[in-house]
């Protein structure tokens, strides 16, 4: 209904909605025991910190199913004593739930209640220890994320940061501002200290403020952003459990993916150019054409002077998604943005606009609008219906693509499930590339107090 206010209409869009402000998790009574005790004060804190700032910006609910006969009343206090509540129900059956469960339903009763009382309840995460059959393909069909306590308290974190509020649980602070948090929350400690070992061994300025910007700012940069994709990824699946057709949070993940294929892309550029500098690779700054990790070049005179660092940029593992970061990142750059979309599949010939008329005129939406719009109106909103009706024949993607160019090919990648794989993939290379760098640092250092 739109709101009436000083006299005038304001126009409301259905369908949609703003992100959420509570984060609720169930949990599971069946993992309750002294070892939960440190999760749950853990979780309570962050609750007690979000609940003095103004606003407050954002919450975290903690429930439980209602109490069964085959869970001790001692779980229950537990679960009270830290702020956790009870809901009035614990043993419903719902459709979409068995459904994705399917043929495996039967087998896991208790799963299937306490995952339909999470869809009853909206929930948005589950906590348990339970072992589920195809956990991922669950977690998607009903928009309810599954995990243990770590992953609750990974959750946590992650919706309070994408309210504006940093929170570590490895390091909690009331207060922090984002300048210093990743470097006290996450540091990335080995580029820290190849950072320090440079500067003793007087590595060249150049490759010395290459370092603080990779090891501090860079580094800070892709933790937000990660955060902030995960962040709106929990959005997203809030969106599909309330069946939104107008909000789906696309424009701020594609927002964010942008800066995150191009954050990681020039990380990969400054380690080469440290690279470079390390191990004396003889590139000069004017030369920034020849250096990049995938250059054909650059990865030769590496093999002929750090054979042991060009193994890192010619593994396997790191050019299958170096290559996919290159044509993400060029397609960022040059041609388009990163907005994941959804893949639909036609069954066959596309229908008539005579059979999706038929379609749209025998639908409780078009009727219901025939007897308050007049005709004229209603046929403005005929192409709308048409193309939801055509929808409706497709089968979709149960996961968002980005389209891209690969080594000449067209591909699919799934950025939204990538993002803490991109993220893993970009770590592990730096690390790898740190621990040769300060070894060779070291062999520098050596020499140095030798010829003293």
């Amino acid at each position: 209904m739109c709101p009436l206010l000083h006299n005038r209409i304001v126009p409301e869009i259905v369908s949609s909605g703003l992100p959420r402000r509570e984060f609720h998790l169930l949990i599971d009574p069946r993992c309750i025991g002294t070892d939960a005790v440190p999760h749950l004060i853990d979780l309570d804190i962050l609750k007690q910190y979000l609940e003095s700032l103004p606003g407050p910006p954002c919450q975290i609910t903690l429930h439980a199913p209602a109490a069964g006969p085959d869970v001790p009343r001692g779980a229950y206090e537990l679960l009270d004593r830290y702020g956790v509540g009870t809901l009035p129900f614990g043993r419903l059956v719902v459709p979409n739930v068995v459904e994705a469960f399917g043929k495996q339903a039967d087998a896991f009763p208790k799963e299937v209640a306490l995952l339909s009382t999470a869809a009853a309840s909206d929930i948005d995460m589950v906590v348990t220890d339970a072992s589920l059959p195809d956990k991922d393909n669950l977690v998607r069909k009903v928009g309810i994320y599954i995990d243990n306590w770590e992953g609750a308290k990974k959750q946590s974190a992650v919706f309070s940061r994408g309210h504006e509020v940093p929170w570590s649980f490895s390091v909690p602070m009331w207060g922090c501002p984002w300048t210093p948090f990743y470097a006290m929350a996450e540091p990335f400690t080995i580029l820290i200290q190849l950072r320090e070992l440079s500067a003793k061994v007087g590595l060249d300025a150049r490759a010395q403020e290459l370092l603080r910007s990779l090891a501090l700012n860079r580094h800070s940069n892709l933790c937000y952003t990660r955060d902030r994709l995960l962040y709106y990824v929990q959005q997203q699946r809030a969106s599909a459990r309330a069946n939104f057709e107008k909000q789906d949070f696309g424009f701020e993940l594609g927002y964010y993916l942008n800066h995150y294929y191009l954050l990681f892309w020039a990380g990969l550029d400054q380690l080469c150019w440290i690279v470079n500098s390390v191990f004396a690779l003889g590139y000069k700054k004017a030369e920034w054409q020849k250096v990049g990790p995938l250059n054909p070049a650059f990865i030769a005179r590496m093999r002929e002077v750090a054979p042991q660092v060009a193994a890192v940029f010619l593994d396997p593992d790191f050019l299958h998604w170096a290559k996919m970061l290159r044509s993400a990142r060029h397609f960022v750059a040059h041609e388009g943005l990163a907005m994941p979309s959804m893949l639909v599949l036609t069954k066959g010939e596309e229908p008539s606009e005579e059979e999706l008329d038929h379609e749209v005129e025998r639908s409780n939406e078009w009727r219901e609008l025939e007897k308050s719009i007049p005709r004229n109106l209603l046929e403005e909103f005929r192409p709308t219906f048409r193309f939801k009706a055509k929808l409706r024949r497709y089968k979709q993607c149960p996961e968002r693509v980005l389209k891209l160019q690969i080594d000449g090919e067209t591909c699919l990648i799934y950025p939204l499930l990538n993002i803490e794989w991109d993220f893993a993939s970009y770590y592990t290379c730096a690390e790898k590339v740190a621990r040769l760098a300060i070894d060779q640092l070291k062999k520098k250092a050596a020499a140095q107090t030798a010829e003293a």
